[in-house]
């Protein structure tokens, strides 16, 4: 064998691992920014269209070191949203979950229905995601998601609680709030995210709805009902965005 090419071998073959473990971090990295439902078709193209090619040079030893170390990184991150989900942290975009809202909602409702106290509900709903996600790709739809999620933490008023409640759709409790004072949350929401340069490349289409608890509701009959005023919200009421 040939002195130089025996030496060049010997040296891409200690990079090898350097490089997969490089790779295997930007992976990681990538990840992160996916929803559970998106890493799947990630996952299948680090394996076709990187790992299968590279076959040649990195041999099926180190292969299968790689789909190893994936496989178990994997498992890792299932462990992990299931943490999040029973700490009740939604994993994307780190807002408290429907989960920990049940139990913070029921114990405001109790006390709204036996003291006499406002408290209301707007749930609010990203037209555009699909929109953004089509153009752009899942990556930019999650990343909309995480900084309108932020915009929602950080605008609010201290007594105001935000949830991710489903895929593009937001819920925020509004304590000692009866239904005029949620309607002005509401604009003053809607207010914040036209003024947000969301890197979309076009204003983003919001409609919001807004329900008041009465002395007979519960969770679910609330979230009906700010549902259908979403709705009427979406044929061009105020509460609409776009």
């Amino acid at each position: 064998m040939n002195p130089v090419h025996s030496s060049i071998t010997a040296i891409e073959v200690r990079r090898l691992p350097i490089g997969l473990g490089v790779f295997l971090l930007l992976c990681s990295d990538l990840a992160q920014a996916l929803e559970p439902t998106a890493w799947v078709g990630t996952y299948r193209f680090l394996v076709t269209e990187l790992f299968l090619p590279l076959l040649p040079s990195l041999g099926w030893t180190l292969l299968a070191i790689g789909l190893t170390s994936l496989f178990w990184w994997q498992r890792q991150r299932r462990l992990k949203r299931r943490l999040h989900s029973l700490q009740g942290l939604d994993e994307l975009t780190g807002l408290p979950n429907r989960n920990a809202l049940t139990g913070f909602f029921n114990h405001e409702l109790k006390r709204a229905q036996r003291f006499g106290r406002p408290l209301s509900v707007i749930l609010l709903d990203l037209d555009d995601f699909d929109k953004v996600s089509r153009e752009h790709g899942q990556m930019m739809g999650n990343r909309v998601l995480i900084e309108l999620g932020a915009l929602l933490r950080d605008g609010l008023r201290d007594v105001d609680k935000v949830f991710r409640w489903e895929a593009e759709r937001f819920l925020v409790v509004c304590t000692e709030a009866g239904i005029e004072e949620a309607d002005l949350v509401g604009e003053r929401i809607l207010l914040m995210i036209r003024n947000h340069d969301f890197p979309v490349g076009w204003p983003l289409r919001v409609s919001t709805g807004v329900a008041s608890v009465t002395a007979y509701d519960s969770l679910d009959t609330l979230i009906e009902r700010a549902d259908q005023s979403l709705a009427e919200a979406r044929l061009g009421s105020v509460s609409s965005l776009g």
